[in-house]
């Protein structure tokens, strides 16, 4: 049942939202329903018309007040709608008498609408208007208490059910919302960490070859010593750069504690990291690193934390791990088949695990995992780092209804419990008393049992053998009572009929739900009833097990969103990281390695050629003014290039490479985003000519033709051992941004022994 439900994938992103509100339209059409076989029961076909008229105005109010936020509506919206249901619901009673079926809509309605504790109020209010004019119209006063029980409890439903769905829809916009301020966190972070590794070099080799530009032609001596400075620092922020996206793509306990910084203090959880200052040696860190992040995710069930402490010790011989938050007193603290899962992962590796409930209502997991033979220490001068982020102050819940697990669990089990003491005083109104109303007491109890338990997270735990032993018993004490209580006991047969539709698997479970209905539709034809009442016996049956159904669905779906909320926001930090790192690669890998070129060109030029070294110098300082700009947008993904601006630079660097280049852009103007995806596609290509130290020609071509742009980069280099290494991460961040666009890349050796790159993107993508 649940599992699907929270699936990544385009389908179950789209099956979410709509799922609740099909719940909720279908038990409010189900209670409908209910009403109309009440009416056509109970009166005469006087005033029907009238009845239709209001009947359909009450319904589809109370299918917008169940299914379109009505909190959010103005308040004359709201006071509107709630006149005119109350209007309509109250007008037929006038001439159809002591029937309050839809008072039960106007109670929901009022639970959903009104704001504050008056709600309630109201809520009972509503039904204590039935009892006086049911009275006057002559009806028994248990019969008046019966249809204001009756009343309340249909409220209490609509409202449980409508507030469930609201949660799912709640909670599956704040996990998008926790995703999104995940990743603008880890762009803050990578920001200031991308300005700290190279706006020093980028800084330092500006103001050199500034100095460069103006010492040349008058000192080329002096110039050729500052452009030795500036090769240096050249190449050692390309190798910054190259360390830093690879960094950024494999799994290590710091990059994860990076992540599970931008995720718990996004989630509003102040969050505290003590790590060893870079690798840790051998199995160590992977095996780390997934423990830390299924103890963020973790953390992040736990509605109530508010603090989380991380801390990981190399001592010679082991790593120690541990994670401290203190939810603990709130929801469970963690799968018991996660945390299992975490125990043989560490063991298999020599390690061990623990998980503590502390006294002071903290939850603490540590792993501890032995370093190779080989790795018996830490690297030498290893240090620790501390990285820490405060979230900001929580704001209490917003309306329609906080929609933490725990509020969902309490909404199912009143709603349930009310609902299943109404029905059992239903089933025993008449005729038991002594031993069968003590035997039909048990039968009770434990189909309450059963159900609460079938309705909770615990029986998706179950082996499949447990649950086909309960719903046995459930069965047993549902059709057992038939033969002392009579048919009206069949009314608790709906709570079986919902057991099924949650736990039998495939089409059986509807082919057993609707056997149910059949089954009491027979026992009340058995006791001889008339035909209306066969058929109301059987859609009550159904409608019972269609609202135990569709609460405990729904309460499924908040936890499964609530628990899946982790796991989004970790990859979408996850995936920011990988973007970055093709950027670095793709853009600043590019700068740094035209830089590190044109500054060894300018090198040899001096002292021989001042003129010529002074006009490369100058392009290396466009290039290192660029790369300072493409810094930031590495890091927020706001880089913007242009195709022709990036062909003007390929042709400069080529030539400067002694490369024979032509150019030919005649594909006339893109959009933007097409634009920079084949603008780094060309930088990408001309990096890789340059890599090719046999290459003498070059050719850049782009054209458009039947909606699409292709652009085409070929050279000359391809010798035996010149190839880019299949293992690169280059021509795999291309294909990957192409085809984001539905374009396709290809590159690899062609006729007389050229290498062609060919990007191929919709022009309008």
């Amino acid at each position: 049942m649940g599992t699907t439900w929270i699936a990544l994938g385009s389908a179950g992103e789209r099956w979410l939202p709509r799922s609740p509100v099909a719940i909720t339209r279908a038990v409010v059409a189900g209670f409908a329903l209910d009403m109309l076989i009440n009416v056509v029961w109970s009166h005469t076909r006087d005033g029907l018309a009238g009845f239709a008229a209001c009947f359909a105005v009450v319904v589809a109010l109370q299918l917008a007040h169940s299914t379109r936020e009505p909190r959010t509506w103005p308040w004359w919206s709201r006071t509107l709608t709630l006149g005119a249901q109350a209007l309509a619901t109250y007008l037929p009673l006038l001439w159809m008498g002591p029937w309050g079926g839809m008072a039960g809509f106007l109670a929901g309605s009022v639970l959903l609408m009104v704001p504050g504790p008056w709600r309630w109020a109201l809520y009972l209010a509503v039904g204590a208007s039935i009892p006086p004019l049911a009275l006057a119209h002559g009806v028994s006063a248990v019969t008046a208490f019966w249809l204001a029980e009756s009343t309340l409890l249909s409220g209490l439903i609509v409202y449980g059910v409508s507030s469930l769905a609201a949660m799912v829809a709640e909670a599956h916009a704040a996990r998008g919302e926790l995703a999104r301020m995940a990743v603008v966190r880890e762009q803050l972070r990578v920001a200031r960490n991308l300005r700290g590794l190279l706006d020093a070099n980028l800084s330092a080799i500006t103001r050199t070859i500034g100095r460069v530009s103006r010492l040349l032609p008058r000192h080329p001596d002096r110039a050729r010593e500052e452009v030795g400075e500036a090769l240096q620092t050249a190449r050692q922020a390309l190798a910054d750069v190259r360390a830093a996206a690879w960094g950024y793509r494999r799994m290590s306990l710091a990059a994860e504690a990076e992540t599970a910084l931008s995720t718990l203090v996004s989630a509003g959880i102040d969050t505290r990291a003590v790590i060893p200052d870079g690798p840790l040696p051998g199995e160590a860190d992977t095996v780390l690193a997934i423990v830390l992040r299924e103890a963020a995710t973790n953390v992040l069930r736990h509605s109530d934390a508010r603090s989380c402490r991380i801390e990981a010790r190399a001592a010679a011989g082991s790593v120690l791990l541990s994670v401290v938050n203190d939810g603990a007193g709130g929801a469970a603290a963690g799968s018991g088949t996660a945390l299992e899962s975490l125990r043989l992962r560490v063991e298999a590796v020599g390690g061990t695990l623990s998980a503590v409930h502390e006294a002071d209502g903290r939850f603490l997991l540590t792993a501890r995992v032995p370093l190779a033979a080989a790795d018996a220490a830490p690297p030498s001068g290893q240090t620790s780092v501390e990285i820490s982020g405060t979230a900001p102050p929580r704001r209490p819940a917003a309306p329609p209804t906080p929609w933490a697990p725990r509020t969902a669990v309490v909404m199912t089990v009143v709603v349930l419990t009310a609902y299943a003491g109404v029905t059992m005083v239903f089933s025993v109104s008449e005729g038991l008393g002594g031993a069968g109303l003590a035997a039909a007491a048990v039968c009770f109890a434990l189909i309450s049992a059963l159900q609460l338990a079938h309705s909770s997270d615990l029986a998706r735990r179950w082996p499949p053998r447990v649950r086909a032993l309960t719903l046995s018993v459930q069965a047993a004490a549902t059709y057992l009572p038939l033969l002392w209580a009579g048919q009206r006991w069949g009314a608790m047969a709906g709570f079986l009929a919902g057991s099924i539709l949650l736990w039998v698997p495939g089409p059986l479970r509807w082919a057993l739900y609707t056997a149910v209905a059949a089954s009491i539709a027979a026992a009340t034809a058995a006791a001889g009833l008339a035909p209306i009442s066969i058929v109301y016996a059987a859609v009550f049956t159904l409608l019972t097990g269609l609202i135990v159904y569709g609460i405990t669905s729904l309460q499924a779906l908040v936890f499964e969103i609530h628990a899946a909320r982790g796991s989004l926001a970790r990859m979408a930090v996850v995936r920011e990281r990988l973007r970055v790192a093709r950027d670095l690669h793709d853009l600043l890998g590019y700068n740094l390695s035209a830089i590190t070129l044109k500054t060894e060109l300018t090198y040899r030029l001096l002292p021989g050629s001042p003129e010529r070294a002074r006009a490369e110098a100058e392009e290396s300082l466009d290039i290192a003014r660029q790369a300072l700009v493409d810094v930031g947008g590495a890091a927020s993904g706001s880089h913007a290039m242009s195709l022709a601006a990036e062909g003007d630079s390929s042709m400069s660097t080529l030539t400067s490479a002694d490369i024979e280049a032509t150019l030919d852009l005649a594909c006339g103007p893109l959009p933007p985003y097409v634009e920079t995806v084949l603008g780094i596609v060309l930088r990408e290509a001309t990096t890789n000519v340059l890599r090719h130290s046999k290459a003498t020609r070059c050719v850049i071509e782009a054209e458009e033709s039947g909606g699409a742009v292709r652009l085409r980069v070929a050279n000359d280099g391809v010798e035996p051992g010149t190839l880019p290494r299949p293992g690169g991460t280059g021509l795999p961040n291309l294909r990957t941004r192409v085809e984001a666009l539905g374009g396709s890349l290809t590159a690899g050796p062609g006729a007389e022994g050229w290498f062609v790159v060919v990007a191929e993107v919709p022009g309008g993508a």
